[in-house]
């Protein structure tokens, strides 16, 4: 019994269900089908229903098999009533072999037309070949072309999948390998980092000690020239030191170790306590260092560590490469409406110093790179630092962009976006000293216009003077004030001993200004300034409010006594 189609797989299965099924159709003695190889002539299936003329296994020269007349085209057949008389088939040693017989011939062709074998039919000479018959063999050799074809797709298919079964073992070999790589090479990076870290704290250490035996010297009562070494040394010392945080913050940001924190903060306070850490370095240059906020800034949340870790890079280059003037970090914020709860802040660091061509600019985000190289002896570094900041905040999904020109120094813009509360942080109580009248007295026009205007905001009405002589000038024409505010360099002027002895007259109360490490209040006693406050630059709103407070309460009282 046949097997059915659907449980055919391959060709000589095919090749058994079309002889079987053929058999029963046809009437004819034998039928068989044969393939070649273009040289041999092979006969595969075979079968005969009374005289056995074909054998399965019967191997001919092709030349010399009766399926060589069969025609190479689809459609084609050969049909020869008699081999005894046809003029190639009466030639051939078969013809010899099994007498004159009937042939019947079509071609079983592969998909791109080659001739794969042939599905044949003999008989007794003149044996009357129907239509029909040749019809059912040219249908049965197609669904043999089509069997070959599919077996042929199906053998490719299983030899693409036993290469792609095998080079995915080489890959997951590969993989393997590259992993037990991975992992060695991670154990050795772990034992660098170990290292890394080993090292560093030895030589923060070792640095931070050198760093506190060289302020001690300076206050120890050097010489001038002993004074420009210890100073050399301290900027050396504290280069290295910000170097060696470089390297550590760009090897973990290398390793992806680098992680945010979300905590809240106060950002005017982060910025102040940055800008105050490099006081002492500002007033060894001469430098004014001051913070402009824009409002009061609400509760905010964020990473403090990141956010002080870019401000303190920005501004230690400010300084680096400033050699007169001011320094001004600029705060001010605005509401996204696009995302309700959160405030877009800027914070940016405004130098005085030499500026950059548009070619520095290009290079001064990039890895090692020191645009400044060549322009400043004192400048040393590999190159990281502006680099760290900027990947610390994309990591923030802020940003870090510069603008300059030469000749007029640089801004760095550091833009965040932070989660905000509803309210302020501070309520500063400046109800007090509203309406007041001050008179602002420092030689620098950046500190008295920055100082003004957080005075103005609160309502105080400021009058701002570059020397003695014109605040002098500005009292003696009756102009009337309630605080006094000055820069405590004045203190040897005789036109401030002036000052100061007709506003103690008045009952005028002073609050001195001086720069950390910088106020030598005994020295200013000596010169006839009783101060009722002292303030520290660079000066905070903080502190500013309550000294104004504490000044005009102690000269409200002197005035009554």
């Amino acid at each position: 019994m046949s097997r059915e189609l659907s449980t055919i797989e391959t060709f000589n299965e095919a090749a058994d269900h079309i002889l079987d099924l053929l058999s029963r159709l046809l009437s004819l003695n034998t039928l068989f089908i044969a393939v070649n190889d273009g040289r041999t002539n092979h006969i595969l299936r075979a079968f005969n229903r009374t005289e056995p003329l074909v054998a399965a296994g019967t191997q001919l020269p092709l030349p010399e098999a009766y399926c060589s007349l069969v025609p190479n085209r689809r459609g084609g057949a050969v049909v020869i009533p008699s081999t005894r008389r046809h003029a190639s088939a009466s030639a051939m040693a078969v013809t010899d072999a099994l007498g004159d017989r009937s042939f019947v011939g079509v071609p079983i062709l592969l998909a791109d037309g080659t001739l794969y074998g042939t599905l044949c039919a003999m008989d007794d000479p003149g044996y009357p070949v129907s239509d029909w018959e040749l019809r059912t063999l040219h249908s049965m050799s197609v669904f043999l072309s089509y069997t070959i074809n599919l077996e042929r797709e199906h053998e490719r298919e299983r030899i693409r999948s036993e290469k792609l079964q095998q080079r995915r073992k080489q890959a997951e070999q590969r993989l393997k390998r590259l992993r037990e790589r991975h992992r060695s090479a991670q154990a050795r990076l772990t034992q660098s980092s170990d290292l890394l870290a080993m090292l560093s704290h030895e030589i923060r250490n070792s640095l931070n000690g050198t760093i506190g035996m060289t302020d001690l010297m300076q206050q120890s009562g050097t010489t001038e020239e002993q004074d420009f070494y210890l100073r050399f040394m301290e900027d050396s010392n504290r280069n290295l030191l910000q170097l060696l945080d470089n390297i550590l913050d760009y090897s973990k940001l290398s390793d992806g170790e680098v992680s945010l924190e979300v905590f809240p903060i106060d950002l005017l306070s982060i910025v102040e306590d940055s800008v105050f850490l490099f006081a002492s370095q500002a007033l060894a240059k001469g430098l004014e260092l001051l913070i402009e906020a824009e409002e009061e800034l609400p509760l905010l949340y964020g990473d403090a560590g990141k956010i002080r870790q870019v401000l303190l890079n920005l501004l230690s280059n400010a300084i680096k490469f400033t050699e007169s003037g001011s320094i001004t970090v600029h705060i001010r914020s605005e509401r996204l409406e696009e995302r309700p709860g959160h405030l877009r802040v800027f914070l940016s660091v405004a130098d005085t110093g030499s500026g950059m061509t548009e070619e520095e600019l290009e290079q001064l985000f990039h890895k090692y790179s020191r645009p400044h190289e060549g322009k400043r002896r004192q400048e040393v570094g590999a190159g990281l630092g502006l680099y760290i900041s900027r990947q610390l905040a994309q990591r923030m999904d802020g940003s870090l962009t510069a603008d300059s020109m030469p000749g007029r120094g640089s801004v760095f813009t550091f833009e965040l976006v932070l989660r905000a509360e509803p309210t302020p942080l501070v309520q500063l109580n400046h109800a007090p000293v509203a309406g007041k009248r001050a008179l602002l007295l420092d030689g620098s026009e950046d500190l008295r216009k920055s100082i003004g205007k957080q005075l103005s905001k609160w309502g105080v009405f400021v009058t701002g003077s570059a020397e003695p002589q014109d605040a002098l000038r500005l009292l003696a024409e009756g102009e009337r004030f309630d605080v006094l505010l000055a820069e405590e360099s004045f203190s040897s002027s005789p036109a401030m001993k002036e000052l100061t002895a007709r506003a103690s007259a008045s009952g005028l109360p002073l609050v001195l200004m001086a720069p950390i490490g910088g106020a030598k209040t005994a020295g200013a006693a000596a010169s006839g300034l009783e101060p009722r406050t002292m303030l520290i630059k660079p000066v905070r709103r903080f502190y500013l409010i309550h000294a104004l407070i504490s000044a005009l309460e102690e000269g409200a009282a002197s005035r009554m006594s």
